[in-house]
């Protein structure tokens, strides 16, 4: 029961139900609510589309498992706790739900067409799984851009309302768009350094069962090159919204962006230096998640200190 638990990566799937509620609740219903503004969705229905996008994502592990089968012989045996059937099995009615479920909140948003979101990216990761996880960095980028999709879903279903919000407020409006894209942008970079990374921690397995991921495709200096590079633009920005912070008043916010996203990427680029040495990326791998959890717990607490300040 346990190894069939944890094919669903349930803590990935929490984050990622996190992730949404946090916008939901710490960034669009603060400016809603101050405006007196109604939401097309309510808060149930907004818990409902987190639940369907971590649907979607359950039937994608489930399907990159499948897929992954053989690769996982070399490189996680642990995870080979249930048969290719059971995969195959399960991956079909949790993809099945996931879509009529997403059908049912766009019609409740008033926009039926937005249920083809989900069957949309739940044929892209049947792709991934399929043949783009191997084709040299296309099936990194999808799935980045993907998780970095999430961080809009909460507002996309809520588009009928946005236009009475620019109507009402177009600086509001504004405001909540630039500050989906960050968090957008920040969801992106950490989740492709970690795919990445996943290519090296995997390369052997890869090789051997003629995956041509990225690092299989370019070697491991480029890969780490390219690795580099992405640590570099995530500080940019980073070190950017601090000065843009170090500006106000209140420099609370600040502290908290240095401990929970800057302190943790230099955390992961320390790991990194080690891991290009010892070839060990797991503990690398595992640090990714919590920089990834602290940049979307500056949702609640930046609310929390603008709340009590």
């Amino acid at each position: 029961m346990k190894g069939k638990i944890a094919v669903f990566r349930p803590l990935n799937l929490i984050m990622m139900m996190v992730l949404m509620q946090s916008i939901f609740h710490f960034l669009i219903k603060p400016i809603y609510n101050s405006l007196d503004l109604q939401f097309v969705l309510d808060e149930f229905h907004h818990f409902l589309l987190a639940l369907d996008w971590a649907l979607i994502a359950a039937g994608g592990y489930l399907i990159n498992n499948y897929y992954d089968y053989e690769t996982d012989r070399f490189n996680k045996p642990e995870r080979l706790q249930v048969s290719k059937e059971w995969l195959l099995k399960t991956y079909f009615p949790v993809a099945f739900f996931s879509i009529i479920l997403g059908a049912y909140l766009g019609w409740k948003a008033g926009l039926l067409n937005l249920g083809v979101i989900g069957i949309i990216c739940t044929f892209l990761l049947w792709k991934y799984a399929e043949d783009w996880k191997g084709k040299s960095g296309l099936g990194s980028v999808v799935v980045s851009l993907l998780i970095a999709l999430l961080v809009w879903l909460p507002a996309i279903f809520e588009f009928v309302s946005l236009s009475v919000l620019q109507t009402v407020a177009p600086y509001s409006l504004r405001y909540l768009v630039i500050t989906l894209g960050v968090y957008a942008a920040f969801a992106f970079l950490v989740n492709l350094i970690r795919e990445l990374v996943k290519t090296l921690e995997d390369e052997k397995g890869d090789r051997a069962t003629g995956w041509n991921t990225f690092t299989v495709a370019f070697g491991e200096k480029k890969t780490h090159l390219t690795l580099w590079w992405l640590f570099a633009v995530a500080a940019g920005g980073i070190i950017y919204i601090l000065y843009l912070q170090s500006r106000s008043s209140d420099l609370l916010p600040m502290f908290y962006t240095v401990l929970a996203v800057f302190i943790p990427e230099l955390i992961c680029l320390y790991l990194f230096y080690k891991a290009q040495k010892s070839g060990n990326y797991s503990t690398l791998s595992k640090s990714l998640k919590i920089w990834m959890f602290g940049g979307i717990s500056t949702l609640a607490a930046y609310y929390l200190l603008f709340l009590y300040s």
